[in-house]
Protein backbone atom coordinates (compact mmCIF):
# COMPACT_ATOMS: atom_id res chain seq x y z
CA UNK A 1 0.00 0.00 0.00
CA UNK A 2 1.45 3.60 -1.12
CA UNK A 3 0.87 6.77 0.32
CA UNK A 4 -2.05 7.70 -2.50
CA UNK A 5 -4.04 4.50 -1.44
CA UNK A 6 -4.69 5.38 1.94
CA UNK A 7 -3.96 2.13 3.57
CA UNK A 8 -0.78 3.56 5.36
CA UNK A 9 -0.67 3.11 9.42
CA UNK A 10 1.95 5.23 11.54
CA UNK A 11 4.35 4.09 14.00
CA UNK A 12 5.41 7.05 15.84
CA UNK A 13 8.08 6.87 17.26
CA UNK A 14 11.52 9.16 18.66
CA UNK A 15 13.73 6.34 18.52
CA UNK A 16 15.23 6.69 14.63
CA UNK A 17 15.93 2.57 14.46
CA UNK A 18 13.70 0.01 14.80
CA UNK A 19 14.72 -3.70 15.99
CA UNK A 20 16.25 -6.09 13.20
CA UNK A 21 13.57 -8.37 13.44
CA UNK A 22 10.55 -5.77 12.84
CA UNK A 23 10.83 -5.34 9.12
CA UNK A 24 10.43 -9.51 8.74
CA UNK A 25 6.94 -8.92 10.46
CA UNK A 26 5.91 -6.12 9.87
CA UNK A 27 2.77 -4.92 7.37
CA UNK A 28 3.29 -3.47 4.68
CA UNK A 29 0.88 -0.48 5.03
CA UNK A 30 3.20 0.09 8.01
CA UNK A 31 5.46 3.22 8.10
CA UNK A 32 7.90 4.66 11.22
CA UNK A 33 7.49 8.29 11.62
CA UNK A 34 9.04 10.96 14.10
CA UNK A 35 7.17 12.86 16.18
CA UNK A 36 8.63 15.69 14.76
CA UNK A 37 7.38 15.01 11.68
CA UNK A 38 3.86 14.92 12.83
CA UNK A 39 4.45 18.37 14.60
CA UNK A 40 5.47 19.43 11.25
CA UNK A 41 2.01 18.97 9.96
CA UNK A 42 0.12 20.11 12.50
CA UNK A 43 2.19 23.47 12.82
CA UNK A 44 1.54 23.90 9.05
CA UNK A 45 -2.69 22.85 9.43
CA UNK A 46 -2.85 25.39 12.71
CA UNK A 47 -1.48 28.21 10.83
CA UNK A 48 -3.59 27.48 7.35
CA UNK A 49 -6.70 27.37 10.05
CA UNK A 50 -5.49 30.43 11.64
CA UNK A 51 -5.36 31.93 8.37
CA UNK A 52 -8.91 30.39 6.69
CA UNK A 53 -10.56 31.83 9.90
CA UNK A 54 -9.23 35.23 9.55
CA UNK A 55 -9.60 35.65 5.88
CA UNK A 56 -13.30 34.20 5.91
CA UNK A 57 -14.55 35.74 8.89
CA UNK A 58 -17.00 37.45 7.23
CA UNK A 59 -17.76 35.26 4.15
CA UNK A 60 -20.56 32.89 3.85
CA UNK A 61 -19.32 29.04 2.61
CA UNK A 62 -20.02 29.95 -0.91
CA UNK A 63 -17.75 32.50 -0.62
CA UNK A 64 -15.10 30.81 1.25
CA UNK A 65 -14.98 27.47 -0.70
CA UNK A 66 -11.97 29.30 -2.75
CA UNK A 67 -10.06 30.61 0.21
CA UNK A 68 -10.39 27.25 2.14
CA UNK A 69 -9.10 25.34 -0.94
CA UNK A 70 -6.25 27.53 -1.65
CA UNK A 71 -5.00 28.24 1.87
CA UNK A 72 -4.87 24.92 2.46
CA UNK A 73 -3.11 23.91 -0.42
CA UNK A 74 -0.80 26.84 0.18
CA UNK A 75 0.36 25.10 3.39
CA UNK A 76 0.37 21.62 1.95
CA UNK A 77 -1.97 20.50 4.25
CA UNK A 78 -4.34 18.47 1.83
CA UNK A 79 -3.69 14.78 2.50
CA UNK A 80 -1.91 14.09 -0.55
CA UNK A 81 0.22 16.61 0.50
CA UNK A 82 0.94 15.56 4.12
CA UNK A 83 0.79 11.86 3.42
CA UNK A 84 3.81 12.06 0.77
CA UNK A 85 5.49 13.51 4.06
CA UNK A 86 4.89 11.07 6.59
CA UNK A 87 4.40 7.77 4.43
CA UNK A 88 8.30 7.33 3.51
CA UNK A 89 9.70 4.76 5.63
CA UNK A 90 8.25 1.55 5.78
CA UNK A 91 8.77 -0.56 8.25
CA UNK A 92 9.12 -3.81 6.05
CA UNK A 93 11.25 -2.24 3.89
CA UNK A 94 13.66 -2.29 6.67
Amino acid sequence: MGPRSGGGRLYVTPQPHIHHAVPKVADAGLYLVTPEQVSQVAERLITAWQTIRAQTRTQDAEQARDVIASTLRLHRVLPGQWLEQLLTRRISDG
